[in-house]
């Protein structure tokens, strides 16, 4: 029944054009990639240790703490990354890395048995840590504190939108937990099923995956995070991205049956098109894009390094291609009294377009409407009167689509 399914879905797969080259230096495992906000540093976890890209047009220097594996790390501010790494020693766990010094700067902020992920949600706002035995979160990204609902519990991958944060344990069925309220009070959802990777699309769905070899293995969504329904049965899948025009990029690290690399999806058609066209190596860890970049692209962490691609659009669909597209930048950046944000969109919008100004918690602290959905690029000359010095986020909003980018205001 599961591979008659996937006849009905897809007749065969399709190869698209994707120019997919170097970010990273080759002959690495890169696990995952994170990106620093405002210094342009972004930093590849490793099976060792991690590579620090310093700066733009800085080369990729290699850094390691007693050869320990890095699972992930997080933006702190213009001089520090908080980098997880431990392989279940006395060193796992929370260290701080400055990135001008290029020195850990203390011993460990946080011992974690086996640490899996830190997020930092804008929203509340709180760093949260899962490791082997459970979760904590901290205010200041020095002091943490459990959060008793999963003790004893291995937490290995979180998301957020809003106020909904969504949390995967390593149970074996309904390891899914969500939060409505930024992280108080939690909930398990029991679809009878085992999610390995999640994401949220631009617009708030949800997408996840159910890995291995079964009746129920492939590609899943939801509206609420409570009710599940499947998109495609496949097996094999590891990972996912849901991109920025809707798709969903999905992985795999080792090849199944005829998939291997990556392949696009589309929810809409029930397309699956492979897009592995000139990627060097198709043992996919994670597909990511950097949200700070305007320009639409994905990075793909391989067990051959990182590589990045702005045309996989090519060739994925004519209703995609005629999708509106935007890019969004201001100059001079950074500046004093006024700045000239100016964005581009490449085809017509009857949505209104509307550019949002927030700050470092995430709390929006200005708005402009009315802005023209013309195609073609548009300008404006912002006077952020009211606002201190600072570094603040914009972001260029039409209907689903959202594009940010980030501004520093010096008096």
């Amino acid at each position: 029944m599961k591979k008659g399914i996937l006849l009905a879905m897809i007749i065969f797969p399709l190869l698209c054009s994707a120019d997919w080259t170097p970010y990273s230096p080759t002959g690495i495992i890169a696990n995952k990639i994170c990106y620093g906000v405002y210094n342009s540093h972004d930093l590849i976890c490793t099976p060792d240790g991690f590579y620090l890209h310093d700066g733009p047009g800085g080369a990729w220097d290699y850094y390691t703490y007693g050869q320990l594996p890095v699972w992930d790390a997080s933006y702190v501010n213009n001089d520090f990354f908080m980098v997880l790494m431990g392989n279940g020693s006395y060193s796992d766990g929370i260290h701080y890395f400055n990135t001008q010094t290029h020195e850990f700067i203390f011993e460990m902020v946080e011992w974690l048995f086996k640490p899996s992920f830190v997020l930092f949600s804008y929203q509340t706002p709180i760093w949260l840590a899962g490791y082997e035995y459970g979760l904590v979160s901290s205010t200041d990204g020095f002091n943490w504190t459990p959060i008793p609902f999963f003790d004893n519990i291995r937490c290995i991958k979180m998301i957020e939108y809003g106020d909904l944060l969504v949390l995967l344990t390593n149970g074996i069925e309904n390891n899914i937990y969500i939060s409505q309220d930024g992280g108080e009070i939690w909930t398990q959802v029991l679809p009878n099923l085992q999610m390995y990777d999640i994401d949220f699309t631009t617009y708030g769905k949800l997408y996840g995956i159910v890995p291995g070899y079964s009746n129920t293995s492939g590609l899943y969504s939801s509206d609420d995070g409570f009710t599940w329904s499947n998109e495609l049965y496949i097996d094999g899948v590891t990972c996912l991205k849901a991109e920025v025009t809707g798709n969903i990029a999905l992985g795999w690290k080792e090849p199944a049956g005829i998939y291997e690399g990556i392949y696009m999806f589309n929810p809409e058609s029930g397309e699956l098109k492979n897009i592995n066209q000139n990627l060097p190596n198709r043992s996919v860890n994670m597909i990511s894009y950097n949200p700070w970049m305007t320009v639409i692209h994905l990075f793909c962490c391989t067990d051959d390094g990182v590589y990045w691609s702005i045309d996989y659009m090519t060739g994925i669909d004519e209703k995609d291609q005629d999708a509106v597209l935007a890019t969004v930048n201001n100059y001079p950046d950074p500046f004093t009294g006024q700045t000239t944000i100016e964005y581009e969109l490449n085809r017509h919008t009857d949505q209104p377009v509307i550019i949002s100004i927030y700050d470092l918690t995430g709390n929006k602290v200005d708005e402009i409407s009315g802005l023209s959905g013309e195609p073609g690029k548009h300008q404006f000359i912002y006077h952020p009167s009211l606002l201190e010095s600072g570094i603040y986020f914009y972001q260029l909003t039409f209907g689903d689509q959202k594009f940010s980018d980030k501004m520093v205001l010096a008096r």
